[in-house]
């Protein structure tokens, strides 16, 4: 029976509404979650950032604390890091804190980590595969090679991402088998909440494909570019609807036939709004390791077209099309397939709707958390006999 417990979650974001899009709403489910299955839940953010966090229920108390940012360095920023770790000894104390959990990785833990003993640490990995570039640099690659060392669990967001850290971590951290956990990111069906006064026009509009989320690289938008040129020579009426902050490097996308491109950070409720239009969502991605995207497709009954890396399959099930990444041709074929048969389209994503609520629900994902919590504690109570 497991007990109830005094949980801190940690997510440091950015006041940026184009940083840590995924990751929010993430902590956000997770703390309602372990909330409503009777812990006592506390979130730990950053200062100036409460305004983001937009789902979490009031059963979670939010907690904001003034961390620096890790760009800039100097006398005052050491001072403040001291400040935080002090800070945060005193929230583990006079919480009574049995589990602090990092939400996601963030390059100032390396300052004021160690105010959390090892004993009481969790972590979610949500890139088991280190990709430098991009914003990721050889010190990110460090700090995360220390909170692995540091957790007593790491959650990782599916088998393949659980094999993929074992690789990555086997010979620097010890005891790795033992402390990787198998935890999907859960159902983000959010977005069928905000969607609940539009309007469907299927019989009017014309056959509809969306990619979702950052413009990045290694999201293989350059061969979704080569697959929609031939998908409008099939398909001349097809549309394609591209939503996501970033940079396309230099492919143009927005002077594509057939193209609506949103190059911006959407809110839920627009973005809920253009993607319940569409017949079908594709991810074409080149790597990867756990995306959103897939359950937030499948929460308003769309099939999913996405590239066979990472944990992908395992969130897709039998709710749309794996193809080979970096292939333009496998991704023509599949969105031929959905956009020219839209009872097709509407039959794999009801039962990508299904394959999510079943296996992804979040009182699931807080009984796993619950159970390696609890395992945790009952560790630390032995130790002390």
């Amino acid at each position: 029976m497991n007990k109830r417990l005094n949980i801190l979650l940690c997510q440091i974001v950015d006041a940026d509404p184009e940083k840590g899009i995924a990751q929010i709403p993430y902590a956000e489910l997770l703390c309602n979650a372990l909330s409503e299955a009777g812990n006592n839940v506390q979130l730990l953010i950053r200062k100036g950032t409460k305004k983001r966090f937009t789902l979490i229920n009031n059963n979670t108390e939010i907690i904001e604390a003034d961390i620096p940012n890790f760009r800039f360095f100097n006398i005052g920023i050491i001072i403040k890091y001291f400040q935080l770790l002090f800070f945060i000894k005193q929230i583990l104390n006079e919480k009574k804190i049995d589990i602090f959990h990092l939400v996601n990785s963030h390059p100032s833990f390396l300052f004021w980590g160690c105010a959390v003993p090892s004993s009481k640490f969790a972590m979610t990995m949500h890139n088991a595969k280190f990709r430098f570039g991009e914003g990721v640099s050889i010190a990110n690659c460090i700090i995360e090679h220390y909170q692995a060392f540091k957790a007593a669990r790491i959650f990782t967001g599916g088998i393949q991402e659980k094999e993929t850290a074992h690789n990555r971590f086997k010979i620097t951290v010890p005891n790795i088998s033992k402390k990787l956990v198998v935890s999907h990111m859960g159902a983000f069906d959010y977005f069928s909440n905000d969607n609940s006064n539009v309007t469907l026009e299927k019989n009017t509009s014309p056959p509809t494909a969306a990619f979702f989320g950052r413009i990045v690289p290694y999201k293989g938008l350059k061969y979704l570019k080569e697959a929609w040129k031939m998908v409008k020579h099939k398909i001349p009426n097809a549309k394609l609807i591209i939503i996501g902050p970033g940079n396309d490097g230099g492919l143009q996308l927005e002077r594509m036939d057939g193209i609506e491109f949103h190059n911006r950070y959407v809110p839920d409720d627009e973005a809920a709004r253009l993607l319940s239009q569409v017949d079908v969502f594709v991810l074409p991605y080149v790597q990867g390791s756990q995306t959103t995207v897939i359950s937030i497709a499948h929460s308003l009954s769309k099939p999913v077209i996405c590239s066979d890396v990472g944990s992908f399959a395992e969130l897709l099930g039998n709710g749309g099309t794996l193809v080979p990444p970096c292939d333009a041709k496998a991704l023509y074929n599949a969105l031929v397939a959905y956009l020219q048969d839209r009872k097709l389209a509407e039959r794999i994503g009801k039962k990508g709707k299904e394959y999510t609520e079943k296996n992804f629900s979040w009182n699931r994902i807080a009984q796993i958390h619950n159970n390696v919590y609890n395992e945790i504690v009952s560790i630390n109570n032995k130790s002390f006999k």
